[in-house]
């Protein structure tokens, strides 16, 4: 019966241990691909006219479905806090307040971190600057869920 409970005991610590470990490397995998797809959205929207654009040959499937990924959680703001334009996950998670964005557009870094959705689903969000052509700053989010 000792044996049993010693197993027990040791397969429960296993199984927390290697449960903390898995967690940990899927948020670094989740980060170093939300840090690909930070270069690649910069790439593919911009603002023009205060309005964004999504710029992407949409007869290239590849391009198309890259834009698609990125346009799944994101989220543009003018300086003041209103909203531009955003997906309806993003929405979902909530729109950052007018502090966070004033923040984050003073900031000389995008920021990380970690935002829930209303169902409880987390999402890693990066947030940044975006120019527009007269050098007007908006606030640009994008997520992946984790």
């Amino acid at each position: 019966l000792s044996y049993v409970i010693f197993f027990a005991v040791l397969l429960v610590v296993i199984g927390l241990l290697y449960r903390q470990t898995l967690k940990f490397e899927m948020e670094g995998d989740v980060r170093a691909a939300l840090e690909e797809e930070w270069g690649a959205a910069k790439g593919y929207v911009r603002i023009d006219n205060f309005q964004p654009v999504w710029t992407a040959d949409r007869t290239d499937p590849e391009e198309a479905y890259i834009v698609s990924r990125l346009q799944h959680v994101f989220f543009i703001a003018d300086a003041n806090g209103n909203a531009v334009d955003y997906s309806a996950t993003y929405q979902s998670i909530g729109f950052d307040s007018p502090e966070d964005i004033q923040r984050v557009l003073n900031s000389p870094e995008p920021e990380v971190h970690i935002r829930w959705d209303k169902d409880g689903v987390p999402y890693l969000i990066k947030a940044g600057v975006i120019p527009d052509e007269h050098k007007h700053r908006y606030f640009f989010a994008i997520g992946r869920s984790l």
